[in-house]
């Protein structure tokens, strides 16, 4: 669990939080995610559950405060920071630990998405 403030205009970017769900505690944001032509607006009260890998990016419309709970299943997002510093970053030894999880538990890699 990742939980942040934002300030009016300030952002929050996700990398890879595929199956990772952010709750809206105060405020109100924006979410676009890499490769969905669907963005979200979003209130205090709702959550959304990221349904690709890639970069997310969620935007505060007013001041909001946000967390992002890693998925029950999975790896955590690589990457969780806002403009100023990084709440969370996958440790290396997690790359270590996904080489002995089970092939059919892995996520597919595709072709041309940005890491």
């Amino acid at each position: 669990m990742t939980a942040a403030s934002l300030a009016r205009g300030e952002s929050l970017t996700v990398v890879d939080g595929e199956a990772s769900t952010l709750r809206i505690d105060r405020g109100e944001v924006w979410l676009t995610e890499h490769g969905s032509f669907i963005d979200h607006v979003l209130v205090a009260g709702q959550a959304y559950t990221f349904d690709r890998p890639g970069k997310a990016i969620v935007s505060a419309q007013i001041d909001s405060h946000v967390t992002v709970f890693a998925p029950h299943e999975g790896p955590p997002p690589v990457r969780i920071a806002t403009s100023l510093r990084t709440l969370y970053a996958r440790p290396l030894w997690w790359m270590l630990a996904a080489l002995a999880w089970p092939p059919c538990r892995r996520r597919p890699m595709q072709a041309g998405v940005s890491r």
